[in-house]
């Protein structure tokens, strides 16, 4: 726990601290419902949903506890894309996050200004 807010692991409190400082919107963990292959719903959680300035943009924690195959992230995030509008998708390892959160959610913040400069 950590300002009311729940997380599973020590990597998503350190990006939630960086992102607060940050003064960034953004919602960890947050469940959804969204349209999958064959038209079948299906429910999401990506580890946090930002909106900064109006763009919205998915980060996730990869590695343990997240350990995933590559094909099935893969097919999440182009769910995302493309049922979701949300184009900004970005990965990055658990460990590194909780080693370097500023450098991740200031990553982050400048890829979503480039995508909004550009759109």
């Amino acid at each position: 726990m950590w300002q009311g807010l729940r997380f599973r692991t020590k990597s998503e409190v350190a990006i939630a601290r960086e992102l607060d400082a940050a003064r960034v919107l953004f919602f960890p963990q947050c469940a959804c419902r969204i349209t999958g292959a064959k038209g079948k719903r299906e429910t999401r959680e990506p580890d946090f949903l930002i909106i900064h300035r109006g763009i919205s943009a998915i980060l996730e924690l990869d590695g343990a506890p997240h350990a995933g195959r590559a094909a099935d992230d893969h097919r999440r995030d182009r769910l995302f894309k493309l049922r979701g509008g949300i184009w900004i998708i970005e990965r990055v390892p658990s460990q590194y996050a909780l080693q370097h959160p500023r450098q991740v959610v200031r990553g982050l913040i400048k890829l979503i200004e480039t995508y909004r400069h550009s759109a």
